[in-house]
C-alpha cells in the first residue's frame, strides 16, 4: 500500500473543500411568494437583535412591506441569501431621486438582516457581503449612483463599521437618537 504524501493529502482536502462549498455555498436571489414565512422569522430573529428588541415585532407592518414587495415593483428589490435551501439573510432596497435633487438617483437599504444564529460568523460576514454586492448590482440597473446603508440595530456598531467598509462603504454621516 502505497503512503500518502503531501500532494495527494492536498488533492483530497481540495476535493473535501469543493464539494463542502458546493452544498455550503450561499445564494443571492430575488425573493418568492413561498420565502415570505422565512423571512418573517428571520427579521423575528433579527428585530430581537437590535436595541428595539423590548418591542413586539408587528405582524401588520411584516404584512404591510410584504403586499409592496410582492408587487415586485420597478424600484424596489427584496435578496434573499439562501443556504442549503434555507434563508439565512435578506436586504430590502428602494431606488428614487435624492429629496433636494432630480438629477441624482439613490438606492437605500431598508433593511438588511443575517440570520443571528443559525450561521457562523466567518458565514455571517459572507453573507452580509453578498446581500451588499447584491443590492449594489440592482441598484446599477436603476442608474442608482450610490446605496445608502442605515445601520438603526443599535448594537455591535463598531464590527458593523468595520464590515461596511470592508464592502467598500464610506462613512457619509451617521444615527443619532434623541
Amino acid at each position: 500500500m502505497r503512503r500518502k504524501n503531501s500532494v495527494d493529502a492536498v488533492s483530497e482536502q481540495s476535493a473535501d473543500i469543493k464539494q463542502h462549498d458546493l452544498t455550503d455555498k450561499v445564494i443571492i436571489r430575488t425573493i418568492e411568494p413561498q420565502d415570505k414565512e422565512p423571512a418573517r422569522e428571520l427579521l423575528k430573529a433579527h428585530h430581537a437583535s437590535t436595541i428595539y428588541a423590548d418591542y413586539a415585532f408587528s405582524d401588520d407592518k411584516f404584512e404591510t412591506h410584504a403586499a409592496a414587495i410582492y408587487a415586485y415593483p420597478e424600484h424596489m428589490v427584496c435578496l434573499v441569501a439562501e443556504l442549503n435551501g434555507e434563508i439565512v439573510g435578506l436586504v430590502w432596497a428602494s431606488a428614487g431621486s435624492y429629496s433636494l435633487s432630480d438629477e441624482l438617483i439613490l438606492a437605500t437599504c431598508q433593511v438588511i438582516a443575517v440570520h443571528p444564529t443559525k450561521l457562523g460568523r466567518l458565514k455571517r460576514v459572507k453573507t452580509f457581503l453578498r446581500l451588499i454586492k447584491g443590492v449594489k448590482t440592482w441598484s446599477d440597473t436603476r442608474g442608482a449612483h450610490q446605496v445608502l446603508v442605515h445601520v438603526t440595530t443599535g448594537t455591535n456598531l463598531e464590527a458593523t463599521d468595520r464590515l461596511l467598509r470592508r464592502s467598500g462603504a464610506k462613512c457619509i454621516g451617521g444615527g443619532y437618537v434623541v
